[in-house]
C-alpha cells in the first residue's frame, strides 16, 4: 500500500466513523402524575441520544390555579417550535435549541429570569446555517483534494 493510500484510508476512518447525534432530556410529567425531576431537575437517566435537529421543552401551565403545571415533555423533534399561547384555561410555552442537553431549562424562563421562552441553556437557530456533518463532508474533499495534488506533482 502506498503512502497516498495509507493517508486516504486514515482520514476516511477519521471522517466517516459513526457520528454521535443530539443529546436531549427525554421525560413527560402531567398534574395527576407529577415528576418533580422532570419539572425541575432533568436527572442522566432522562437523557438519550435524538437523531432530530432540536431538543425541546412543551410547558402546559392552568390559569386557575395559577402556575400549576398541566404537563410538561422534554424531547427532540425535527420541528422547530417556539413561543407562548394562551386559551381559557391554560399557557402552553415551547422552545427548540440545538445544543446537547439544552432543553434543561425551566420552559418558561431564561436563566436571567426573563421572559424569552427559550429555556435556561439556549440557542437561537438562524435559518440557513450549515450542520456539522455538512461542514465535515466539505472539510473531507478539500483534504483529499489537497492530497492529491500534492502527491501528483
Amino acid at each position: 500500500m502506498n503512502c497516498f493510500n495509507s493517508v486516504l484510508l486514515v482520514l476516511l476512518i477519521f471522517y466517516f466513523s459513526p457520528a454521535c447525534g443530539l443529546k436531549c432530556y427525554t421525560c413527560s410529567t402531567t398534574s395527576t402524575d407529577y415528576d418533580d425531576n422532570c419539572v425541575s431537575s432533568p436527572t442522566e437517566d432522562m437523557s438519550r441520544d435524538c437523531n432530530k435537529k432540536y431538543c425541546n421543552i412543551i410547558r402546559v401551565e392552568d390559569k386557575d390555579p395559577k402556575n400549576l403545571i398541566a404537563s410538561m415533555s422534554r424531547g427532540c423533534s425535527d420541528v422547530y417550535m417556539n413561543g407562548k399561547s394562551e386559551d381559557y384555561t391554560h399557557i402552553v410555552y415551547q422552545m427548540s435549541c440545538k445544543d446537547d442537553f439544552c432543553n434543561s431549562g425551566s420552559g418558561k424562563t431564561g436563566s436571567d429570569g426573563g421572559h424569552n421562552y427559550l429555556g435556561d441553556k439556549s440557542t437561537i437557530y438562524c435559518p440557513g446555517t450549515e450542520s456539522s456533518a455538512s461542514v465535515q463532508y466539505i472539510s473531507m474533499i478539500l483534504i483529499i483534494s489537497s492530497i492529491v495534488m500534492v502527491l501528483r506533482i
